[in-house]
């Protein structure tokens, strides 16, 4: 946590800054399988505020996975978004993933500048400017932004943020500004480094939640995250049955699977390994960043 500490006190942040900063990471630290929607779309939320987006849109990238039975889409090189969330009411993720994939097959990778950079810079958590990759000429006139973020998402401006969550696997971060809107600046680049630099239990989490880490053997599909959300309970097997709408003896096959997919002994020890504390906010990071 003292790097975390140093950061904020090199960026000088204000005190309103802070407590936003300290609040964010304990949403994020407060995180569990039950609870991982909801932390992140308040996570997401919160840091869109932070940095004064329209929005935040987060996505899991995993390098040289393929396409799973949910959303998916290639990022670039053989990168692939292998979840996806838009918490913007009304987002419908179906008809952005068509929407994006009809743009990637009349323009290609090669097309989007923006990710052949963020992906180039994979394994450190960092963030990259739109003015980074384009000038304002360049961006307005990239097919990426003519025929897919313009007309589709509404957007104008674009910020990436990505935390590195273990080789391979990247938890990225979209932040948005609409058409018009001021660009992202250098200092609000590195308050997004530093935001996600505290928000670390939460990323590990989610990918977790998704079996796309140690101790995971293989990616879940999506039923096997819900059965595995209600594990994390003290619901019977039965009880989680009824939930999730399929037989006792489905969940009890589910529950041997996901025993055996992350090498525990039993539902305790999954229990243990989901919920176990994770990070707070620095100690003293308000009184030390205004020292």
């Amino acid at each position: 946590m003292d790097c975390i500490v140093a950061m904020a006190v090199a960026l000088t942040l204000l005190p309103e800054t802070l407590v936003r900063l300290e609040h964010l990471w304990k949403t994020g630290a407060a995180v569990s399988p039950v609870s991982s929607e909801d932390v992140l779309r308040d996570c997401c939320g919160l840091l869109a505020e932070l940095l004064d987006a329209t929005d935040c849109k987060w996505l899991a990238a995993a390098h040289g996975r393929t396409p799973q039975n949910s959303f998916s889409m290639r990022v670039f090189d053989n990168w692939w978004a292998v979840d996806y969330r838009n918490f913007n009411p009304g987002a419908d993720p179906q008809a952005i993933q068509t929407a994006y994939l009809d743009y990637a097959r009349s323009y290609g990778e090669g097309h989007d500048a923006m990710a052949l950079h963020v992906t180039s810079h994979a394994g450190r958590t960092r963030a990259h400017l739109r003015s980074e990759v384009h000038d304002d000429e360049d961006w307005n006139e990239s097919p990426l932004v003519k025929h897919y973020l313009k007309p589709v998402m509404k957007v104008g401006e674009r910020m990436h943020a990505i935390y590195s969550v273990a080789p391979g696997m990247e938890s990225y971060f979209l932040f948005d500004r609409p058409v018009g809107a001021t660009p992202f600046c250098e200092r609000e680049r590195d308050l997004a480094v530093l935001a996600l630099s505290g928000l670390a239990g939460l990323q590990r989490a989610l990918f977790l939640e998704r079996g796309l880490i140690a101790p995971a053997r293989k990616p879940l599909a999506p039923r096997e995250r819900e059965v595995l959300k209600w594990l994390c309970t003290d619901l019977s097997e039965k009880e989680i049955a009824e939930r999730v709408g399929v037989s006792r003896g489905t969940v009890h096959q589910y529950v041997t699977g996901l025993i055996r997919c992350f090498g525990v002994r039993g539902r305790a020890g999954l229990m243990a390994l989901f919920t176990s504390p994770r990070p707070s906010a620095p100690d003293q990071l308000s009184a030390s960043a205004s020292s």
